[in-house]
């Protein structure tokens, strides 16, 4: 998963998309320009990327690009598509700024801070889907683990105590619905507040969301927006 935020295309992205990258460019692409990154194709791609944010999506197969990859020019041809998406991101200085101060990460374990900072455990089988949802609330501020199965959110449930979860429902074995069943049977009290993450998005899926015990009901494709406005104004079990 890629992804180019805002006018000046931010990059974030998670593991499976480092390969393409190769050594040269990981990871300081993370969180700078793809006008810098992608600098010796970007006569070829900037236009494109142009005509997306003017609104309009396209996508080619088998298209060839000479790119910089651990020190070499390569011809490497991609299969891909390109979609507007218009929403406002406020990303933090720290993953703009080169020379911006740093701090260490308390321990996952560790209570989360004051300020709006929720500890958050996001459960989706879908990979590339959990880990881009995890870096767009870890840019919001927030305390993020993620996991891809029903059994590993208990366990980590148990060692974190997250005050949020956001969950998949349509998992294979353990599905969201029992996930969230035990979460709240079996997590030390006060249990997370439960955010069901689905494209069931029918009146009665809703309805049987909120009767297996989730507080919220999301229908995919998530929306960022409304996911951070959403975390701000939850009330949390005290």
């Amino acid at each position: 998963m890629y992804l180019a935020l805002g006018v000046d295309r931010i990059q974030i992205y998670n593991d499976s998309y480092r390969p393409i990258l190769g050594a040269d460019k990981h990871p300081g692409a993370l969180g700078t320009s793809a006008r810098d990154t992608w600098a010796e194709i970007w006569p070829t791609i900037g236009p494109m990327w142009e005509q997306v944010w003017r609104g309009e999506s396209i996508g080619f197969d088998d298209f060839r690009l000479v790119i910089e990859h651990d020190g070499r020019q390569r011809d490497s041809y991609f299969n891909f598509s390109y979609s507007p998406y218009r929403d406002t991101l406020v990303l933090p200085p720290s993953l703009l700024r080169d020379d911006a101060p740093t701090k260490p990460s308390p321990p996952l374990d560790e209570a989360p801070q004051a300020g709006g900072q929720r500890l958050i455990l996001i459960v989706d089988d879908n990979r590339d889907a959990a880990d881009t949802l995890g870096m767009l609330l870890e840019m919001e501020g927030h305390r993020v683990t993620v996991a891809y199965s029903g059994e590993e959110a208990l366990a980590l449930a148990q060692r974190l105590r997250p005050e949020i979860a956001i969950l998949d429902i349509g998992m294979p074995g353990m599905d969201g619905y029992e996930l969230a069943a035990r979460l709240r049977a079996g997590t030390a009290a006060p249990p997370p507040v439960l955010i069901a993450a689905t494209g069931w998005g029918q009146p009665q899926d809703q309805q049987r969301a909120l009767a297996a015990g989730f507080d919220r009901h999301l229908t995919k494709p998530l929306d960022p927006v409304r996911i951070v406005a959403l975390l701000a104004e939850l009330e949390l079990p005290g």
